[in-house]
């Protein structure tokens, strides 16, 4: 069984977040259109929030990470085929 690289994995997480971040800032107004009620708690960031997101991304990129390891996932094809079954 290959080894979990934690490094990866918290910079998966912390990628993930800021893209993640980045996605709902730059579609914050059409969503704000669609769905005003939505947009009343995004006044101001929350920090337990934001901590729970990245706790849960850290978790997630774990959790993949194992799977990947588990099954010695070390080649492309195998990654994609892994990727269309996730």
């Amino acid at each position: 069984m290959r080894e979990i690289n934690y490094l990866a994995v918290v910079v998966v997480a912390v990628a993930a977040f800021v893209l993640s971040t980045a996605w709902y800032i730059a579609f914050a107004k059409q969503r704000a259109e669609l769905c005003p009620a939505a947009m009343a708690d995004m006044k101001k960031p929350q920090p337990l929030k934001m901590l729970i997101e990245v706790v849960r991304n850290i978790l997630l990129a774990y959790v993949l990470a194992y799977f990947v390891a588990r099954l010695g996932i070390a080649d492309w094809p195998a990654a994609i085929q892994f990727s269309l079954l996730v």
